[in-house]
């Protein structure tokens, strides 16, 4: 919550320490950070009122609660199916500007279960005007001959390259996935991804140009199919 009212009286303190700055310590309403709450260039004309409800723009740290609520651990699944045998695992990020968060969604599935999510958010202040970006960097090989692999899906962006953020979908979307439809034997993919995001307000990075990271997050999918003769697909993977 910000320090300034959005009504009422307003003190040049409350804009200070909005900022971070020591109740009663010297300050200019000229000072970069304070005409920074309402984006005025140096010696424009300003009003008090026009402060009303400020924040300063911050966002909180990366949030991997969601990760823990999939029922295996994320980047980690084995599957053999007489069939039919697909794995994978998702990561995407959406802002949700109702709320003023940045959405993580993760999954890791099998072709012989229900695909389900699980969800983390990072909330932000001072920011909904700001662009967030996402990037991945990753180094996954695969393993096999039969069937195949997405490393990752098509239209993923490329391995630390920084990509816009939507507000209406879950884009950019990774996905690294193992099909065996036909044949018999083991597809494996194994490696290590690392996520980022950052968002850029007026020229500034928040909280800065290299972004708050997950931390390397292990890939290790395996699909095997048995020998039971051809087989068609079935079952809820992507």
């Amino acid at each position: 919550m910000s320090d300034i009212p959005t009504s009422g009286a307003i003190s040049l303190n409350q804009m200070h320490t909005e900022v971070g700055g020591s109740s009663g310590s010297t300050v200019s309403i000229n000072d970069a950070d304070i005409r920074g709450l309402i984006g005025k260039a140096s010696g424009a004309t300003m009003s008090f009122s026009e402060w009303y409800g400020a924040s300063a723009a911050s966002i909180s740290t990366w949030a991997t609660s969601g990760i823990s609520t999939v029922p295996d651990p994320w980047g980690f699944k084995s599957f053999t199916s007489s069939f039919y045998a697909q794995v994978g695992c998702t990561y995407a990020q959406k802002v949700d500007t109702a709320n003023d968060r940045l959405e993580h969604r993760f999954s890791t599935y099998d072709s012989g279960t229900a695909q389900t999510y699980a969800y983390g958010y990072q909330t932000y202040e001072g920011l909904d005007s700001a662009t967030f970006e996402c990037k991945a960097v990753y180094s996954v090989s695969s393993s096999g001959t039969v069937g195949s692999v997405e490393n990752p899906t098509g239209g993923a962006p490329s391995s630390g390259t920084w990509t816009t953020v939507s507000t209406s979908a879950y884009t950019p979307f990774f996905q690294w996935k193992v099909t065996v439809n036909s044949g018999s034997g083991t597809r494996s993919l194994s490696g290590n991804a690392t996520f980022y995001m950052r968002a850029s307000l007026s020229g500034t990075y928040y909280p800065s140009s290299t972004g708050y990271n997950s931390g390397s997050k292990n890939i290790s999918l395996s699909a095997t199919r048995g020998t039971q003769g051809p087989g068609g697909p079935g079952g809820g993977g992507l």
